[in-house]
């Protein structure tokens, strides 16, 4: 898939017209090196300190940044925030956030898109995806299907009991698409990013491994764009500290 190479780029302070273009062509881009190792040692210690953590549930927790505010400093962080404006056009909003500890089990994420939830426009949607840890096939990194954006919200099938991930019990729709799409591998070493579009297809490789893979979710917003905020997730859109 020529997507693949073309997707990965070298950091700077800003992006590339050439970054960008990639984003808005396959649906994602990775950034390497845009959180500091310690950073990322940080956040899994604080995630470490949520009550559910402490009684040995290691379930996602969603919006850490509404129950821990320290989690808002990486919803804001600057270096994130200017990959976000560049790839926009303008500074985002901030909307969600999600701390996976990724615990090994035998699934990973089930494949979506992040826009069939939060229903906003095509161009106004998008997530980072960071590692805090190396992540490989083999420990649970994400697969992407390039492209897939461009598809639109697609329809979806209820899946079975049996389908449904433990982990995740309301993702209950699987999106039908042409199934001749080739998805790609993302590994990635601690402290990268990945940009995802809000409709690209993406799931993540089971961990196999005996350790966590920890990252952690911010997504973004373009200001004044509508959106579902979700019974569940309560999403609300908040202007970020400039």
């Amino acid at each position: 898939m020529s997507g693949a190479k073309g997707a990965r780029e070298d950091t700077q302070e800003r992006l590339t017209l050439d970054q960008v273009a990639n984003y808005w062509r396959y649906g994602y881009l990775v950034v390497p090196h845009v959180l500091p190792t310690d950073l990322c040692d940080e956040i899994i210690q604080h995630a470490l300190e949520f009550e559910t953590a402490r009684q040995g549930v290691f379930d996602p927790v969603t919006q850490p940044h509404l129950v821990d505010p320290w989690f808002r400093r990486i919803l804001g962080y600057p270096p994130i925030i200017s990959i976000i404006a560049d790839i926009l056009g303008e500074r985002p909003d901030g909307l969600q956030t999600l701390f996976y500890f990724g615990r090994p089990a035998p699934y990973g994420f089930i494949l979506h898109q992040d826009n069939y939830c939060v229903e906003a426009g095509d161009a106004d949607f998008l997530s980072s995806w960071i590692a805090l840890t190396d992540v490989t096939p083999g420990n649970g990194c994400l697969k992407v299907y390039p492209g897939t954006h461009t598809k639109g919200v697609l329809p979806v099938r209820r899946l079975g009991p049996g389908e449904v991930n433990e982990q995740f019990p309301n993702m209950t729709d699987s999106p039908q698409f042409d199934e001749r799409i080739e998805p790609i591998d993302l590994p990635m070493v601690k402290g990268d990013l990945v940009v995802l579009h809000g409709n690209v297809l993406h799931c993540s490789n089971a961990n196999r491994t005996n350790s966590f893979r920890y990252a952690h979710l911010n997504t973004y917003l373009r200001p004044g764009t509508p959106f579902r905020p979700g019974n569940t997730a309560r999403r609300r859109s908040e202007p970020l500290d400039t």
